[in-house]
């Protein structure tokens, strides 16, 4: 009876192993591209500006009032923001209230009484996340996607 360890193992599968993650994680033979690590202050930086993309979205959503209007949210988990590597992308979740406002449509009485009491829009507000994604261009975040998923 044989009797093998991990460390057994991974000798035994030698460069046939290491080539598998290689090309699952698409590291092959140009691993000199790769770019460094950010040092923490670099990611800090990064971080804050993109909360800073972040708040202006918030402000200029809340001018727009044809727009979606979105509201920071104190959430049970905190807000995250994740840089990528090399610094040039970023993912974001935020937890915001979205309000969105639906004119009245039609013209039976009880949407006239309404009207003339001054109400001409239904508002709604909604628990959710904004999840965007950010990219790095002539060293200014921009946000790439933006997307509202409902809580």
């Amino acid at each position: 009876m044989s009797s093998t360890n991990r460390r057994d193992f991974l000798r035994s599968g030698g460069s046939a192993l290491g080539a598998g993650v290689a090309a699952a994680t698409g590291m092959g033979a140009a691993t000199a591209e790769v770019a460094t690590p950010l040092d923490a202050a670099v990611h800090a930086a990064a971080r804050e500006a993109i909360r800073h993309v972040h708040r202006d979205f918030l402000a200029a959503s809340a001018a727009d009032s044809a727009a979606m209007t979105y509201r920071p949210r104190i959430a049970a988990q905190p807000d995250r923001i994740a840089v990528a590597y090399d610094g040039r992308s970023a993912q974001a979740v935020f937890h915001v209230e979205a309000e969105t406002v639906t004119p009245l449509e039609g013209e039976s009485t009880l949407v006239r009484m309404a009207r003339l009491q001054g109400h001409v829009a239904e508002r709604r507000i909604e628990a959710g996340q904004l999840e965007a994604e950010y990219v790095k261009r002539d060293d200014t975040w921009q946000i790439a996607t933006l997307r509202f998923v409902a809580a």
